[in-house]
């Protein structure tokens, strides 16, 4: 008897020589165990392990169908956008819309992720809530750490959900609908900015917490940087503070932040002439700037600090690259509440950086 992957194998090349209509059911369960002489409960196994991989989907009272290329909806679907978040300000930028979309007949779903600590089973249960109750799609906004539901996803999909993305939280996106900031872009927007203002080396500053855009403005000041000859050095990675972005800024948390930065204030001071720290969040820019200052180093003059992702609102003290926020989020609900674009289209947006000089540069 072969293995139980191997029968998951032999349905799948089944399915992909089309030895069975996409416009009918798949043969039952039991007819499917005796063409592979297996038990039933090895054939539901199977189905199962391909409906998670997005390949087939099973309606109650009406069997299990392929799905390739098509649209299979469960139950009629409603008017409820749902959004996975994490407490960040991308959730002011929604609520801003909310009534606007209400007047337009639809309602917000919000899932706070950060409450949980991003576990993705509680995730799921997030997902097969809005599947269960008919959302109409689910808008994914940044997260920290790279979402473990794709194959739900692809599920959700194909049942007419959309999915929309507006981070690059996955390793991988050609399949998926997503409206991105450019920030591959930005780090070379960065780098031409310094190079204009003769700056011959470059170092990306950063909090010790990865994420997939920080990795893309790295990506772009390499690309940036090989291209106008400027001298990458090592990264400076600051470790984290452990901001809970719940709380707000609070004098204790300012401190500590100016303290781990001052820390560093004699690898900063080692750094050679015409150097700039690309800064990877705008608040850590911030405190960069008032540790410099407060210790007789003049930003602007005899180091260069920019912020390559300062996106918070209110007034700014340091040279920014910003994106229009606003557009993305409007651009990700058009799509989400547009009847006429298939979930199975993978509808992709990128949004441009903009350089504003606020002389730290």
């Amino acid at each position: 008897m072969p293995p139980k992957k191997k029968y998951d194998e032999m349905l799948r090349a089944d399915i992909q020589q089309a030895r069975f209509s996409t416009n009918e059911p798949l043969p039952s369960y039991r007819q499917l165990a005796k063409q592979y002489v297996c038990s039933i409960a090895t054939v539901k196994r199977m189905v199962d392990t391909l409906q998670n991989e997005g390949i087939v989907v099973t309606i109650p009272g009406k069997g299990t169908f392929l799905t390739t290329g098509q649209v299979v909806p469960r139950r009629p679907k409603n008017n409820i956008i749902g959004i996975v978040t994490v407490h960040n300000q991308w959730q002011t930028y929604f609520s801003n819309y909310r009534t606007e979309w209400l007047d337009r007949g639809w309602m917000f779903a919000v899932y706070d992720a950060f409450e949980d600590q991003q576990e993705p089973r509680l995730e799921r249960l997030f997902l097969r809530r809005a599947q269960s109750e008919g959302f109409c799609s689910i808008i994914m906004v940044p997260t920290p750490f790279s979402s473990q539901n794709t194959a739900l996803f692809r599920k959700l999909r194909q049942e007419g959900i959309k999915i929309a993305h507006i981070a690059p939280d996955l390793a991988d996106l050609p399949q998926e609908s997503f409206f991105l900031l450019d920030h591959v872009a930005g780090g070379q927007l960065a780098v031409k900015a310094a190079c204009e203002r003769g700056y011959e080396y470059g170092i990306f500053t950063d909090i010790s917490l990865p994420t997939a855009f920080k990795r893309l403005m790295h990506q772009g000041l390499v690309q940036q940087s090989e291209i106008s000859g400027l001298k990458l050095l090592p990264a400076l990675n600051i470790s984290y503070w452990g901001e809970d972005a719940r709380e707000g800024e609070t004098e204790e948390r300012r401190q500590c932040k100016l303290t781990k930065v001052a820390g560093y204030l004699d690898i900063i001071r080692s750094l050679p002439q015409r150097t700039v720290l690309f800064c990877a969040q705008s608040d850590l820019a911030d405190i960069c700037c008032q540790v410099l200052s407060a210790n007789g180093i003049m930003p602007g003059r005899d180091i260069g600090v920019i912020a390559l992702d300062c996106n918070t609102p209110g007034p700014r003290a340091v040279t920014t690259i910003t994106y229009d926020i606003a557009a993305q989020v409007h651009a990700a609900l058009e799509y989400a509440t547009d009847h006429s674009i298939s979930p199975l289209k993978a509808v992709q947006q990128y949004f441009p950086p903009t350089f504003t000089d606020y002389n730290t540069l």
